[in-house]
């Protein structure tokens, strides 16, 4: 699994605004559903 770190990934969501947010959550869904794929190839 990737390290994901949590603590400043929430530093951003709260300092962004809320579209900002809406591509981090967009991005970090993409790149935990990547994982599997991934490991399929």
């Amino acid at each position: 699994m990737p390290a994901i770190d949590f603590y400043s990934f929430s530093d951003v969501i709260h300092n962004s605004t809320p579209l900002l947010q809406f591509v981090a959550v967009l991005n970090t869904v993409a790149a935990w559903l990547s994982i599997p794929v991934l490991a399929v190839k």
